[in-house]
């Protein structure tokens, strides 16, 4: 759920001026709800790329109150930021399989 947040913070709530809370890692039980949340995920994901696909370098500035600070970021710097979190928690998640001994599934990297 840490990674739908990421998402659900800086596309929904800060790039497409979106109030959506955040999840609780209690409220999710199972693998299918997982993937539903994705799915939504997957949505404010195209609804972002689809709003800023002629616009991408535009400065955003947002208030963030729960920090006290303001943020101007482009949607380039917010899309690239969600994307390499996520990336950088499945590199985390190979390694530990790695460590327990188990060889983890295809990760989907091109190889040459």
């Amino acid at each position: 759920m840490h990674i739908v947040n990421t998402y659900i913070n800086w596309l929904d709530n800060f790039g497409l001026d979106g109030a959506r809370t955040f999840y609780n890692n209690d409220d999710v039980h199972t693998i299918h709800e997982i993937k539903s949340i994705f799915d939504n995920i997957d949505l404010i994901a195209n609804n972002f790329l689809e709003k800023y696909r002629n616009d991408y370098k535009s400065p955003i500035t947002k208030h963030i109150a729960r920090k006290g600070i303001t943020l101007t970021l482009s949607p380039l710097q917010l899309f690239t930021h969600v994307i390499t979190h996520e990336f950088h928690h499945k590199g985390q998640i190979l390694t530990m399989s790695r460590l327990l001994g188990y060889t983890p599934v295809d990760t989907d990297v091109i190889r040459t």
